[in-house]
């Protein structure tokens, strides 16, 4: 399914491919998701009040568990 599908605009979709497959920004994510997000407003991705906040309510280990899974089926 594309992102229109779920509804993420391109800069969720990028910032969340980032945080999945770079481990060292997940880590910073992780550390102190509000200087992560202001990152990322540097690199110009235009993230919408709602998708900050719900980037910052999210489950700390569930970056992780994506990363997991998708480690395990790239090794398929």
């Amino acid at each position: 399914m594309t992102h229109a599908v779920y509804g993420l605009t391109d800069g969720l979709e990028i910032l969340i491919d980032e945080l999945v497959e770079d481990d060292e920004l997940r880590g910073s994510f992780l550390r102190d998701p509000e200087a992560t997000l202001a990152t990322a407003s540097e690199w110009g991705l235009p993230l919408t009040e709602s998708e900050l906040a719900g980037l910052r309510g999210g489950s700390i280990s569930l970056w992780e568990r994506i990363a997991d899974e998708i480690e395990v089926r790239l090794a398929a």
